[in-house]
């Protein structure tokens, strides 16, 4: 169940989107600012914001940010949407708004992009292991630089999630955060590795998924479809955008079937399995 601050803050947030269009982004803009001059470290704080909101190109395009409660520090790109991500994921904490019961000892962290969500479970469950797997070269050697410091708590993989072990290709879609998404047999920039979350489990020796977290542009689709029923009895949570109407009947059909009970944050979608504790 939310906490009654959580309740309130959404509720003042669904409120604020019948602002008009740029009182709204004002007013955002204001609060993300506000969370980050708390939250940021004192010396990263104004590059960072430059970087959120203006044209910060020193240090070679990349900023430091040095966050309360992340372990190490997070990079950013100028040009790219990493500090927004950053603010989103770690510095308002969307991912934690609702989560299992219990311990957490295994995340699977699937379209990791440049690791913040990766950092922020790695700091928030010390005892967790995390599997994170990004396909896009530029955005895995960001999640290599900013997860590195985890050493051995983290397995970082340059691939893709699929229902199957599999080969993919990289194509262009500009509907996406990065513009990039994975398909079967298409004509793109790239292929790559893709990996069933049955693989991930076992290679890591991990019985139980306490944390799935997916950002996976579309690919929800074809993994809740092909028998999911393997892996998803062994999930306790899972965080998730959905892209499409046939993704989410797909999922949401799967997911009853386990009496997975549903909440919502913003563009997110939980599941949580009441009944698998640790």
């Amino acid at each position: 169940m939310a906490s009654p601050s959580l309740v309130l803050r959404d509720v003042v947030r669904k409120s604020a989107r019948l602002l008009p269009g740029p009182l709204f982004r004002a007013c955002a803009e204001w609060y993300n600012k506000r969370c980050c001059k708390r939250l940021v470290d004192a010396e990263d704080y104004a590059p960072f914001v430059d970087l959120l909101y203006g044209d910060q190109q020193e240090n070679g395009g990349i900023v430091q940010a040095r966050i309360s409660g992340i372990q190490h520090p997070l990079y950013a790109r100028a040009g790219t949407p990493d500090a927004v991500e950053i603010v989103h994921s770690v510095v308002r904490e969307a991912y934690g708004k609702y989560l299992p019961n219990g311990e957490v000892r295994f995340v699977v962290d699937a379209g990791a992009y440049i690791g913040d969500a990766t950092s922020w479970y790695l700091s928030k469950f010390p005892q967790s292991r995390v599997v994170a797997l990004e396909p896009t070269p530029d955005s895995y050697a960001m999640l290599q630089r900013n997860c590195a410091p985890y050493g051995d708590r983290v397995r970082m993989i340059n691939g893709a999630l699929w229902f199957q072990d599999d080969f993919l290709d990289l194509v262009q879609n500009p509907s996406t955060s990065t513009g990039i998404s994975v398909a079967k047999d298409a004509a793109g920039g790239g292929r790559v590795h893709a990996f069933s979350l049955n693989t991930i489990m076992d290679e890591a020796g991990a019985d139980v998924i306490d944390i799935l977290k997916l950002d996976i542009e579309g690919a929800e689709l074809q993994l809740f479809q092909n028998d999911p029923d393997p892996w998803l009895s062994r999930t306790r949570c899972i965080t998730m955008e959905i892209h499409s109407e046939e993704a989410s009947k797909a999922v949401h059909s799967a997911v009853q079937r386990f009496g997975f009970v549903r909440h919502r944050y913003r563009e997110l979608f939980i599941f949580i399995q009441p009944a698998r504790r640790r």
